[in-house]
């Protein structure tokens, strides 16, 4: 059996962390929340890496930059952003940025389970919302 995909979460709401945290315990996916971001530069890239773009602890966007400058490829790890649905300029900061898929926290939690899912069995063909 392989060894689980590995998604890495910038975020420091604790309850979002446990939601996110069970359901990547659910479907197999190792969870890993990054307090500092130059951590990113070790260890295997991420299969998927999830910004909460409201995270006031770790820049999510310096986070983005450490994983796309990793000698082995992390340019190729897909990203996924969410922010609060108020907070339009950092939604769009983000996609400014190149993230295809942000969502705001509810869009985000609904589509939780699938975009985990992705990093185990390939992404999907439908893009972002919210």
């Amino acid at each position: 059996m392989p060894p689980p995909a590995i998604a890495v979460a910038i975020l420091d709401d604790l309850l979002f962390t446990a939601k996110i945290r069970e359901t990547a315990r659910v479907l197999g996916v190792e969870l890993i929340v990054v307090r500092d971001p130059s951590v990113l530069h070790q260890g295997p890239p991420p299969a998927l890496l999830l910004l909460d773009l409201n995270c006031k602890r770790v820049d999510p966007f310096a986070a983005l930059e450490v994983v796309r400058q990793r000698a082995d490829g992390g340019k190729s790890a897909p990203a996924v952003a969410f922010a609060a649905a108020v907070d339009k300029e950092l939604s769009e900061k983000a996609r400014t940025a190149g993230l295809e898929q942000v969502f705001d926290r509810s869009a985000f939690t609904e589509k939780l389970p699938e975009i985990l899912r992705s990093v185990v069995t390939g992404p999907s063909t439908n893009g972002g919302g919210g």
